[in-house]
């Protein structure tokens, strides 16, 4: 305690080090929670998407434009071999067809 009453800009140093820090921290901690959120509204918005993809696409109101943007979301690297199309679903949507074939239903 001594050292720091007779240098006085030892421990202005320290406390502004430390508000520095916290402020860090806080800037830190507001980043991260608004991650979370932007995260959080698109898991919503992609559990959305696949829960209502078949009613999207299929609507008399859907234009061709619209139908092109919702299969260019989902799926890339269409090929059609005769009758046969192969495709490759963009992430997330990959990892979550990946899931679905793991699961057993009903059980």
């Amino acid at each position: 305690r001594k050292q720091f009453e007779s240098r006085p800009d030892i421990f202005e140093k320290m406390v502004s080090d430390i508000n520095e820090r916290q402020k860090d921290i806080l800037e830190q901690i507001s980043d991260h929670d608004d991650g979370d959120k932007a995260f959080k509204i698109g898991a919503l918005y992609i559990i959305e998407l696949c829960s209502r993809a078949v009613e999207l696409f299929d609507a008399e109101t859907t234009t061709i434009e619209q139908k092109r943007f919702l299969v260019d979301f989902v799926f890339e690297n269409m090929k059609l071999d005769g009758h046969k199309l192969f495709y490759n679903a963009k992430e997330p949507f990959e990892t979550i067809q990946k899931h679905v074939k793991s699961l057993s239903w009903g059980e």
